[in-house]
């Protein structure tokens, strides 16, 4: 900082003389001009005149100065302040003249006040430090000490606060060493105020409490309250709410008693947030509620709309929905009106996740959109991260998986970028999700794992259970279900211990599936009861309508149809509702499994799977589509034993076109996992579709086909993939299939195939349903990797098979021709050491 020149005796200058103004007598006069020294006053100095040939004598300046002075008080007490500044302008290079440091002192000091009282706090800098200086020379150290204060006030009002407290500082030790302890403790306590604001918390946890003893000794009640205040605040900051509880409440009864409400108000707003911390949401609700009622009745719109918004998180935090959105719109309505945009933007996040917890997902879009697109605007990085975070979320759950994974991509890196591992874990979750539900498990698991690591290192128990639950639905498709269970169960536990009863509601349906699928029906039951009584107190519609959909898997497994096709009927309404219509496709495919247990509604059952067929390929849930199509390719193998011969082989074409595609593209989903293990996990998961392609190409007397299907996969398992997603692309597959069966009666086939992959117990079908040609013996375990195919074994019995790697599968000529892999650089096998080059399976 440049330090303004110290205040010296001006060079005098005689000027001309020179009549006054008005006058006509030829009486000469002397003169003298003195400069003036201060910066940007108006004038150049000051000129006196005397009556007679002498110059002015030290008298006639002085009483010339305090003339000036006097003037320039009188000015300031009828809050003349131009005037006043002219005045004390002109007296204080009279007073250096004379070296009269007091009156330059307070010449000096007056236009300080003057100039910050005008927002100009670089003059009021430097006035107040030549009025220092001269107080210094003086040694009046009262007046030091108030230039000291002053100095420390416009640094503050400049932004450098350290160099402010270091003033502040001085002065309070001045005033402690002559026994003023009232402004002693004024100053301590504004140093408290900054150390706070600088993040120095115990520092002013210190100043506090020694301004704290001086008001209270003093008597001063309100700046004592003040002080307690404060110290309640650092203590609640450092981690110990009893004691910020104790000196909050001291504070609260002396602002109630003394009748100062907005510092009451402030003070219950402080309590508030004390209370809520150590869990009391009850206490905290009414506190906010009475600093609400104060700040409206002060009219303090932007402090009642904060308690507003606070309201608002502890009515969701207590599941009172409907109470949190009245609090959170009255809220937005106040920031909104008053261009408050980054609370408007934390309003609509907030209702945005409100309206996702109830299931209702395309409001809660144009809620994440409209926050998203303020904090853009702000360029509030952090925040709208985690807004487009939660906009990716909710455009999953509206089937829009392309959307939602660009939008976790890039919050991604924004997290990344600044820092926000939490976040980024956050974000792998999401796109664990998406890799889930296109079938690609591998990639599921991996971003699960990836998520785990992170919240495990930033100990954050919550969100590391909720890890193992969604890994525990991938296991779960794998056919773990042990694995499934116990991961389940221990985030249940923990969940539980927490307080979250919707995650441990959810953990609860798990479980219960999983009773399900091993027989339990009863548990199963049980655990979806309890689920659904949660759900539905809480109001998570899209959570009770998973439960419906949930009861009817079970009612299936019990064989109990009608009541299962009732389920999927209320669930599939209540997911059209929500705009939930990748889960509505899957109510229509779990209906068209229902149809097809009746010999007589082939049709039915089709118009169900191609409904949810469409979506599927629409939304991108690949998995899912293939099992459609691989199940209307059954619907019309069925058909086909009802026909007369003539209809029956155009028919069974028909279905081994619909499902050769399907199965080969679920077949190929194996190639994803880097483990034997796994893929061989996988292909008893599809077990079923594999045996009944297998059938129903032996049942159309296409023995080339039937051939070339075992030779492309009778060795699963035995290859490793260097990495990328090798499946077969589905375009490329119903491509050539079209190619094969140019010559059929083709319905169409779409162009895009998805590529995900669902377990059979989703769809309902069995291969042994289709006819008297299903297997129904086929083993629970395959006796070793590459004879999983279970009931096709005796197709294949006999055959003379070339002794290759899996192939890749091309169509020029109307059958599946086979191009060893071993020829691309994709997999790679271990060497081969076997003869003869053809065998004979037996």
């Amino acid at each position: 900082m440049v330090e303004p020149p110290q205040a010296r005796p001006p060079r005098v200058f005689p000027t001309s003389a020179a009549p006054r103004r008005g006058s006509t007598s030829t009486t000469r006069s002397a003169a003298l001009f003195v400069p003036c020294n201060i910066p940007d006053h108006p004038g150049r100095g000051v000129l006196l005149t005397a009556t007679d040939d002498s110059e002015p004598t030290p008298e006639d300046i002085n009483k010339a100065a305090d003339a000036l002075f006097t003037t320039a008080i009188d000015h300031i007490r009828h809050r003349r302040y131009d005037q006043a500044a002219t005045n004390f302008g002109h007296a204080h290079p009279l007073y250096v003249h004379l070296g009269h440091l007091d009156g330059v002192a307070q010449c000096a000091y007056n236009l300080g006040v003057i100039a910050a009282r005008w927002k100009q706090f670089e003059h009021a800098h430097h006035y107040y430090r030549w009025a220092l200086d001269a107080y210094l020379d003086l040694g009046v150290d009262s007046a030091i000490a108030k230039c000291e204060k002053s100095i420390g006030d416009v640094l503050t009002q400049l932004d450098q606060r350290g160099q402010a407290a270091e003033h502040y500082a001085r002065a309070a030790e001045i005033y402690t060493r002559l026994g003023l302890e009232s402004e002693a403790a004024d100053l301590e306590q504004h140093l408290g105020v900054m150390a706070y604001q600088t993040g120095t918390i115990e520092q002013a946890r210190q100043h506090w409490y020694r301004a704290l003893a001086i008001h209270t000794r003093l008597g001063h009640e309100l700046h004592a309250a003040e002080c307690e205040n404060g110290l309640g605040v650092v203590a609640n900051n450092l981690g110990e709410p009893e004691q910020a509880l104790a000196h909050c409440t001291r504070a609260s009864q002396i602002f109630t008693r003394l009748g100062k409400e907005h510092e009451s108000a402030d003070c219950e707003n402080n309590l508030a947030d004390i209370t809520y911390g150590m869990g009391d949401t009850e206490q905290s609700r009414g506190h906010y509620q009475r600093a609400l009622e104060l700040y409206s009745r002060l009219g303090l719109e932007e402090e009642a709309a904060d308690c507003e918004s606070s309201l608002g998180g502890i009515a969701r935090k207590s599941d009172e929905v409907d109470r949190a959105i009245t609090h959170y719109v009255q809220a937005l309505e106040v920031f909104t009106r008053l261009g408050l945009e980054s609370k408007a933007a934390r309003c609509e996040n907030n209702l945005g996740a409100i309206a996702a917890d109830s299931g209702r997902f395309a409001q809660a879009r144009i809620h994440y959109q409209n926050a998203l697109g303020i904090l853009v605007c702000l360029g509030d990085e952090l925040r709208a991260g985690i807004c487009e975070k939660n906009l990716a979320g909710v455009l999953f759950d509206l089937g829009e998986a392309e959307q939602a994974h660009v939008h976790y991509q890039h919050a991604s890196a924004v997290f990344t970028r600044l820092g926000q591992d939490r976040q980024v874990a956050d974000c792998e979750q999401g796109i664990a999700a998406i890799s889930w539900r296109s079938g690609k498990l591998e990639q599921a698991r991996h971003h699960i794992l990836t998520a785990l690591d992170i919240y495990a290192r930033l100990d954050h128990e919550y969100q590391a259970s909720q890890c193992m639950v969604n890994l525990g639905v991938v296991l779960r498709q794998l056919g773990d279900i042990d694995g499934a269970r116990v991961r389940n169960a221990r985030a249940l536990e923990l969940f539980t211990r927490l307080g979250y009863e919707h995650r441990a509601a959810e953990c609860e349906r798990a479980l219960g599936h999983i009773a399900a699928l091993e027989g339990h029906f009863e548990q199963a039951v049980d655990y979806h009861r309890h689920a659904l009584d949660v759900f539905t107190r809480l109001g998570r519609e899209h959570d009770t309508a998973m439960c419906l959909l949930s009861f009817g898997d079970i009612e299936v497994f019990r064989r109990r149809y009608e009541q299962a096709r009732e389920h999927y009927v209320h669930a599939e309404q209540a997911f059209t509702g929500l705009g939930m219509v990748t889960e509505s496709a899957e109510c229509e495919r779990r209906l068209g499994a229902l149809a097809a247990d009746s010999s007589e509604e082939h049709e039915r059952a089709r118009a169900h799977f191609e409904k949810a067929f469409g979506v599927f390929v629409e939304k991108g849930v690949n998995g899912d589509a293939a099992w459609c199509q691989w199940a209307i390719g059954m619907m019309w193998r069925r058909q086909a034993f009802g026909a007369d011969p003539a209809e029956r082989s155009c028919l069974l074409r028909r279905a081994v076109q619909t499902m050769v595609p399907a199965v080969m593209f679920l077949d190929a989903m194996r190639f994803q996992f880097p483990s034997s293990a796994d893929r061989i996990a996988w292909a008893r998961q599809i077990e079923d579709s594999t045996r009944s392609l297998f059938e129903a190409a032996t049942e159309s007397g296409d023995e080339i086909l039937v051939a070339d299907l075992v030779e492309s996969t009778v060795n699963a398992g035995v290859h490793t993939p260097h990495g990328g997603d090798n499946g077969l692309g589905m375009d490329a597959l119903a491509a050539r299939t079209r190619e094969v069966f140019a010559d059929a009666n083709d319905p169409g086939t779409p162009d895009r195939w998805p590529d995900a992959a669902s377990t059979k117990t989703r769809n309902g079908i069995r291969a042994s349903d289709a006819g008297p040609s299903g297997d129904t013996d086929a083993p629970d375990k395959p006796p070793a990797p590459g004879t999983h195919l279970g009931g096709t074994g005796r197709l294949i019995a006999g055959a003379r098979l070339p002794m290759l790697p899996p192939p890749r599968i091309r169509m020029p000529d109307h059958h599946l021709t086979l191009d060893p892999w071993a020829e691309t650089s994709d997999h790679t096998y271990p060497p081969l050491h076997r003869r003869p080059r053809v065998i004979t399976l037996t």
